[in-house]
């Protein structure tokens, strides 16, 4: 008995023994907290734009782009307006481009005022309600209808007509309760401020549009002008006031002359009175207005501006920024493009207007041995050459500064026939 158990216990040991130097087998192993790292799932980024744009969304409940109110018409289409206005915003948010019909929502004709909007719920689990309400003369004085509803948190267009009698909205609540209310004409007209509690629910994430000023008006039936729309004509700009003329007079490159006047001051009888500021010349070829103008102090401007005029054929002259972002001197820094109203098709010029007004021919006497001045900083001395009878003489011409000092800048000969002074000039350095 005793040998029986001293048998086991040998069989036990040599067991041990070589559980101890045999490599333990995967099936076997008891892994360890102390050994066995714990791996959490990586996070993963969103990639496509619909989920890049909901990951910006915190806290706003919804993000709102406001394309405006597109020119409308029977074969209006949402999607080809929108390709064609933002094509490069377009590619970046394609999911607005695959946003399917029944969850385009319109809610009036073409014919009423539209507001183009694409809603997009942060929670794809949100409830969206578009509702239109309206007033009525009579009991029961409001009518309410939902013009869609969906609980599953999908983009949405929205073309929604406005009008005094009619309110559409937007309801929006997300899966946690958290809900706004959005009105598309009053958020497009008046924005509502950050610190107020439906604007930190709201997104926006409007594109500009990328067409051109130029672009738009041909869309809206904006047209070409005529040759002779150009000629003997003034336009005044409605925006700051200044006047355009083009004098028709043609020459060996130009079709005539052009001048821009700007607002001097309003007598005590509320007549206006203008100043030229810049002059030149112009042509007109292949819809673009060739102007060459100089300013009273030496700045110029050349360029081919594109024109057109309004199709209701009431004169008016749309004058845009050339490709190269040329504009006319008086168009601010953020404009690139003015539409002047026609003040008149009878344009003359600065001389033969001046004749109008009671100027006259100066005589031989008054030319010889005087001196001009002009507001303009230059003045000019025309001197008799003591040959007697030939209407000639020597002419200088100065820089005036601002103290009144002159400096002489052209010398040069005069001559005075037929009411006309003919000038031959030399640079002073030349």
């Amino acid at each position: 008995m005793k040998r029986m158990f001293l048998f086991v216990m040998a069989a036990a040991l040599l067991l041990t023994f070589a559980a101890c130097n045999e490599a333990p087998s995967p099936e076997t192993t008891v892994p360890t907290a102390a050994t066995t790292p714990i791996t959490q799932p990586a996070a993963t980024e969103p990639t496509d734009p619909l989920s890049i744009l909901r990951a910006e969304m915190a806290p706003p409940v919804i993000a709102v782009a406001d394309f405006g109110f597109p020119n409308l018409s029977e074969s209006f289409e949402i999607m080809d307006y929108l390709m064609d206005e933002y094509p490069q915003w377009m590619a970046a948010h394609d999911f607005i481009g695959s946003i399917p019909e029944d969850r385009i929502v319109r809610t009036g004709g073409y014919q009423d005022w539209n507001n183009l909007v694409c809603i997009v719920p942060r929670d794809p689990k949100a409830s969206v309600t578009v509702r239109v309400m309206q007033y009525l003369d009579e009991e029961p004085y409001m009518k309410e209808s939902v013009a869609y509803s969906s609980s599953t948190g999908e983009p949405i267009l929205l073309l929604a007509n406005i009008s005094d009698v009619l309110d559409v909205s937007v309801e929006v609540v997300d899966s946690q309760g958290v809900g706004v209310t959005w009105w598309p004409y009053w958020e497009s007209c008046e924005p509502i401020p950050e610190s107020d509690f439906i604007g930190s629910q709201v997104m926006y994430f409007t594109p500009d549009s990328e067409k051109t000023a130029y672009q738009h008006a041909l869309d809206y039936g904006w047209l070409a002008p005529d040759d002779d729309f150009l000629q003997n004509h003034m336009w005044q700009s409605s925006t700051f006031g200044y006047r355009l003329e083009l004098y028709y007079n043609p020459g060996q490159s130009y079709d005539g002359e052009a001048f821009i006047w700007e607002f001097d001051y309003m007598d005590e009888d509320g007549y206006s009175y203008y100043d030229i500021s810049y002059q030149g010349y112009w042509r007109y070829a292949d819809g673009k207005l060739h102007l060459k103008l100089t300013g009273l102090y030496g700045d110029t401007v050349e360029a081919d501006f594109p024109v057109l005029t309004d199709p209701d054929n009431l004169g008016w002259l749309g004058i845009y920024s050339t490709e190269d972002g040329v504009c006319l001197p008086q168009f601010e820094g953020y404009m690139t493009y003015d539409e002047l109203e026609s003040i008149g098709s009878d344009a003359v010029s600065p001389y033969d207007y001046a004749i109008s007004q009671g100027w006259r021919l100066p005589t031989l006497e008054e030319l010889v041995n005087s001196e001009w001045a002009s507001d303009c900083g230059y003045a000019m001395d025309l001197l008799d050459d003591g040959v007697p009878g030939d209407n000639a003489g020597q002419i200088t011409v100065y820089d005036v500064n601002e103290n009144g000092a002159y400096s002489v800048s052209y010398t040069g000969t005069w001559s005075f026939e037929d009411g006309m002074l003919h000038l031959l000039l030399t640079p002073k350095n030349a």
